[in-house]
Parts: structure tokens; sequence; C-alpha cells
């Protein structure tokens, strides 16, 4: 059973032309039944123009940003990717915080582990970097320069 107040709320919300349902509920939203286009000129040249601006100061925004958004976006990478271990590492009773911790410990031993065992091969490269340097500049010269193809 619906009550008086309800029914008065509808018919002030519909307003519709009971004489005819499929009348515009409002004459001034009705569309008018032909508009053309407006003639293009100077509001499409500057629609154009302020649509450049607009991908110049994105552009430049993003280029002054680059320090503090590159290390944000890779930090949220590797959160991303190590989520699923710090969820198995939390199913054995730590919580999330101690499960974190116990990978970001593994991953920095493995990193420092590496780092540790390659150290005398990064040191063999580093003593041998300025010869092999020197060798191929006097060979992209000689070559530049038609002298011939000598190695020294």
């Amino acid at each position: 059973m619906r009550r008086f107040g309800s029914a008065l709320a509808e018919a002030s919300i519909t307003d519709a032309d009971p004489l005819n349902p499929a009348a515009p509920l409002d004459p001034a939203r009705a569309e008018s039944p032909a508009q053309s286009p407006p003639a293009p000129g100077l509001t499409e040249r500057w629609s154009l123009k302020l649509t450049i601006l607009a991908v110049l100061a994105v552009l430049t925004a993003m280029r002054m940003a680059q320090e503090v958004s590159i290390p944000i976006v890779v930090a949220i990478l590797i959160a991303y990717a190590l989520q699923p271990v710090v969820a198995v590492v939390g199913k054995a009773g730590l919580g999330r915080a101690g499960a974190s911790a116990v990978v970001l410990v593994a991953i920095l031993s493995a990193v420092g582990g590496t780092a540790y065992s390659l150290r005398n091969q990064a040191l063999t490269v580093l003593e041998e970097l300025p010869a092999g340097a020197r060798s191929v500049v006097l060979n992209k010269c000689a070559e530049l320069f038609g002298i011939g193809n000598r190695a020294y």
C-alpha cells in the first residue's frame, strides 16, 4: 500500500506530461531537429594548441619528477614481485613484518655473497680495463684515418 506523500514525491520528480508520456521532461532540454556543428576556425586551432601545450607540460613534469618517480616505481615492482615469497614465509608463523624482514635479509645475503665471490674477477677486469680501452681507441682511430688495422 502506497502512502500519499510518496506518490506526491514521485509526481514532482518526474513532471511528465500526463496527456503525452513521450514528451520530454523539460522543453528547454529538448533536442532541436537539426543542429549543424560549428564551422572550423579559431576554436579548433586553439584546441590543438592547448592539447600540444598540455602534452608538453605533462612530459616536462614527468622528466622533472624522474628522479623521484623511478625509485618509487621500482620499489613497487619489487614489492609486488616479492609478495608471494613473503606470504609463504608468513605462513611459518611470522607476521607480515617478520616475513618481510626475513626475505629482505635473505636477498641481501644472496647479493652480498655473490658480490664477494666475484670480487677477484671484478678486480681483474678493472686492472685490464685501461689497456683494453686504449687498444679499442687506437684500433678505431687507425680504422677511421686509414692507417691500417694495427693492434697496439
